[in-house]
């Protein structure tokens, strides 16, 4: 939050975050990405996040870039993507990963499929 706040006095335009919410608790991550979700719309900030968990990315951000070794694999705004959409692609870095559609808030969750 402090490294947050020093982005906030030098009123950067664009917030670039590499795992923001590394080492945070549910609580404080929640905080975290409510605080960015804030900024990013109320003060027309642009916010370019590095996750490695699908579910955090799917449930804070408006838009995905799915990237494996460095090569762009898909791009799309998440309210324009259906779960079959969502799935295909994240199913090239996470191959036993399954996307479902939640019917109480509409959003996105994802486990992965037994392992035998």
């Amino acid at each position: 939050m402090v490294l947050l706040g020093r982005m906030l006095v030098q009123d950067t335009k664009v917030l670039l975050l590499d795992e923001p919410n590394a080492a945070l608790d549910y609580y404080n991550t929640q905080t975290l990405f409510q605080t960015l979700r804030s900024l990013v719309r109320e003060q027309k900030k642009a916010g370019v996040l590095v996750l490695h968990d699908p579910e955090t990315a799917l449930r804070w951000c408006d838009r995905l870039l799915i990237l494996d070794k460095g090569k762009l694999i898909d791009d799309f705004g998440i309210s324009s993507a259906n779960e079959k959409r969502i799935e295909t692609a994240l199913q090239k870095i996470y191959p036993k990963i399954k996307v479902q559609k939640n019917s109480v808030n509409g959003g996105y969750f994802c486990y992965l499929q037994e392992i035998n």
